[in-house]
């Protein structure tokens, strides 16, 4: 099964490194939101997890798992906002996910795909609806995995809010609007905060603009007015992914373990393009 809108082949092509996220590779299997919470599968994808980076410790094997499909889900869907002016359905269930077969003995559950063709209007309301239904949709993995693992639902709720805004904000420096990217941000984290279970409080997001070799916190307010600027913006962590705990890897390039200095001489030397 293949995604039938234009889309999606217009996002992979535009951005090539979201052709695994998007299209299920030969004998793939398509998987249920139900499905992807059972422990079954949980488990396969923790053990797969310490196949690909060993840390021996479930509850950190579950976090990393948790960012790599946060990304999936999120990455090409968040770009076709910025850059087609339209909202993917961000209700899993309502999608296509499959595991991915990865060719290899090592990983084998651990890598998934996602795609929807169901989208609506460019705007903040179906920016927040669609934020609304992401949390709505996996929070009973986010539950399961806690279960399975002994990871800590608060945590792994924090990685889903690193993964919108920096998938957002992300896609916003690509297409030259990162106001934009950070717009869409803060309409899906919003409508986050509606769907998530009672009692689930999310952390609150924070963005700094790259600009004449400084840092500065995010004009916030500007980019809700609509208005761009000529920045790189970039958002605060507020949760780590764990992979620095694996021999097999080092720490993230925003990783929240870095101290403040390490991690924005990291940021500048990562950007390509000068101010």
């Amino acid at each position: 099964m293949k995604p039938n809108t234009p889309v999606w082949n217009h996002i992979v092509a535009e951005h090539p490194r979201f052709s695994t996220a998007v299209f299920p590779t030969k004998n793939s299997r398509r998987i249920s939101v139900e499905e992807l919470a059972s422990v079954e599968v949980l488990d396969r994808a923790i053990a797969a997890s310490d196949e690909l980076f060993p840390m021996g410790v479930p509850k950190h094997q579950a976090q990393v798992w948790w960012f790599s499909l946060n990304n999936t889900l999120l990455g090409p869907a968040l770009t076709a906002m910025v850059e087609c002016h339209v909202t993917p359905s961000l209700d899993v269930a309502r999608g296509a996910m499959f595991i991915q077969n990865p060719g290899t003995e090592h990983g084998q559950g651990y890598w998934m795909s996602f795609f929807t063709d169901v989208f609506t209007d460019d705007s903040e309301a179906a920016w927040r609806a669609a934020g609304a239904d992401y949390a709505r949709s996996i929070a009973p993995v986010i539950q399961a995995l806690a279960e399975v693992a002994g990871a800590s639902t608060r945590a792994l709720w924090a990685v889903s809010v690193d993964a919108v805004a920096g998938a957002a904000v992300g896609a916003g420096n690509d297409a030259f609007e990162p106001y934009r990217g950070v717009r869409i941000a803060q309409a899906l984290l919003a409508g986050m905060a509606e769907g998530v279970p009672e009692g689930v409080r999310l952390p609150e997001p924070h963005f700094r603009d790259f600009c004449d070799g400084h840092f500065q916190p995010t004009d916030v307010a500007a980019a809700l007015a609509g208005e761009e600027r000529d920045v790189h913006t970039v958002p605060q962590r507020v949760s780590c992914c764990m992979i620095y705990r694996s021999p097999a890897a080092g720490m993230c390039l925003s990783c929240p373990k870095q101290t403040p200095e390490e991690r924005d001489r990291q940021l500048i030397d990562s950007f390509t393009f000068d101010f």
